[in-house]
């Protein structure tokens, strides 16, 4: 009795202690009601496809207009322009060119997928012309061969003429052997505009110019062919498509390269286009008008030319001029769209990377040529370099007028003709070596071709001739004296021999 008194005054002392409440139960459990989120309605693409052509039918090849090398081409089966489910020019069949039959109209695209085998070389048009029944038309041309940056030209041709000019091409894209590559061509709603695309690998290369007035007719066709060997080169063609609506819909569904680069895209497509060049004369026979094309000039010294590599200036500022080694420094000058390479101590002494043998496409200690087109500020310090087992240089250290250096010889002799480098002037400058050490040089001044100088030697037969004779050949560019030499683009060429 006096134990359970005890225990039950403890207990009061403890709830006393502790404000005499009892402790509340413990809460109920809540129910948790999970809200889905309200659907979040993404827009459909705002682009419609009219035709889709992906040569997996012979039936797809009734919409093209195709050059046939055949004496009768109607005898000639379109199934045998097929390949692996795709259109194939060259490779051993009798195709070399095709047209698109249908026109389409301003604020349509136009996107094929292409591929080239190793050396060979296409183009593909948006022939502006809707009138394809006579021989004048106008168009806006892809152009180039494996290993090489795209080109982009303005074209105008007719039955005595053809006129040619030269488009800036931004971006890095170069076109590889055997790998697929995204053509698209965009006409402008307004008509008056061109956007050209060209993706390879991520890569991508674009253009956007304005048409003249009588450029503007609002209609557009394709036209695409390959300039190659028949027999041993081909060109792939794995679709050509036709739309219209929202072009970077488009882009961004069906072009790769276009997501890898879409800001630099948009903010392109949103910016004024590239005034419409100047377009030279280029005659039938393929003399330059007065010979001022660079490629008539070249033509006229070499046979069978054939660019392997080039870099135009948007290539060298893409790579911050990666292609030549140390020993100046290089920069892209935006204000003047040119590549400068310049050294404010002593000279400049900086190699193109790659023997001229070892381009894609070169045959090894063959021919090989260089063609530069450049600025030299101050003109007297330049020089030009082939390095072999034996050295040769083109200088213009005698009052801007070039000589030959024989370094194996300690010797130099002047060229032909009345040329001198002057201050502001751009110039080309052509060097090229057969395999058997024979030499030939011109350089001209751009725009004046009759204002040049020359030199042919047979270095070969020279007391140090073997040095000249199966050579891998570096080209170097350099000065004995503090300068800066602008360069706007150079090429890498084969040949088969001497014109003269």
């Amino acid at each position: 009795m006096k134990k359970s008194v005890f225990v039950f005054l403890i207990l009061a002392f403890i709830l006393a202690a502790c404000g005499g409440e009892t402790p509340p139960p413990p809460p109920e459990p809540t129910e948790v009601v999970e809200v889905a989120p309200e659907p979040t309605e993404v827009p459909a693409p705002d682009y419609s496809i009219s035709l889709d052509l992906a040569f997996d039918d012979v039936e797809d090849f009734n919409w093209l207009d195709k050059h046939i090398e055949a004496d009768d081409p109607s005898q000639v089966p379109d199934e045998n322009f097929m390949k692996d489910e795709a259109l194939r020019i060259g490779g051993g069949n009798l195709l070399r060119e095709a047209n698109l039959r249908p026109s389409f109209s301003a604020g349509s695209f136009a996107h094929l997928r292409v591929r080239l085998s190793a050396d060979a070389c296409h183009h593909i048009d948006l022939g502006i012309n809707n009138d394809r029944q006579t021989d004048y038309w106008e168009a806006i041309r892809i152009d180039g061969c494996t290993y090489n940056p795209y080109n982009l030209y303005a074209l105008q041709e007719n039955q005595n003429e053809h006129m040619e000019g030269r488009l800036l091409v931004n971006g890095s894209a170069l076109i590889t052997p055997d790998e697929w590559a995204d053509i698209v061509f965009w006409l402008h709603a307004d008509g008056d505009k061109v956007f050209s695309l060209m993706g390879v690998d991520g890569n991508i290369s674009y253009n956007a110019v304005q048409l003249p007035e009588d450029w503007q007719n609002g209609k557009a066709f394709i036209g695409f062919g390959g300039w190659l060997d028949p027999e041993s080169q081909s060109m792939d063609v794995d679709f050509v498509r036709v739309g219209d609506g929202s072009f970077t819909d488009y882009l961004a569904e069906n072009v790769p390269a276009y997501l890898q680069n879409q800001p630099d895209i948009d903010a392109f497509l949103d910016s004024e286009a590239e005034a419409f060049p100047e377009l030279i004369t280029i005659n039938q026979d393929g003399n330059g008008d007065g010979g001022q094309n660079p490629d008539s000039i070249v033509a006229e010294w070499l046979n069978d030319p054939e660019v392997v590599f080039s870099e135009n200036v948007e290539a060298m500022a893409q790579n911050d001029g990666g292609q030549f080694g140390p020993g100046a420094t290089k920069e892209f000058v935006a204000e003047g769209g040119l590549f400068a390479f310049s050294d404010d101590d002593g000279g400049i002494w900086t190699p193109l990377n790659t023997h001229l043998d070892q381009y894609g496409g070169m045959e090894t200690q063959g021919n090989q040529a260089f063609l530069i087109h450049f600025q030299p500020l101050p003109p007297f310090s330049l020089g030009f370099v082939f390095m072999g087992d034996n050295e040769l240089w083109v200088d213009f250290w005698e009052g801007g007028k070039p000589s030959i250096v024989w370094v194996a010889e300690t010797n130099k002799g002047p060229f032909e003709g009345n040329l001198a480098l002057e201050e502001g002037g751009w110039y080309y400058a052509l060097m090229a070596m057969d395999r058997d050490g024979n030499f030939r040089s011109v350089v001209w001044e751009d725009g004046n071709p009759e204002n040049k100088a020359w030199i042919s030697d047979a270095l070969g037969e020279r007391e140090q001739g073997d040095g000249y004779k199966n050579q891998s050949w570096k080209f170097i560019i350099s000065s004995n004296a503090p300068m800066t030499l602008n360069v706007a683009d150079y090429q890498v060429m084969k040949f088969s021999g001497f014109a003269q």
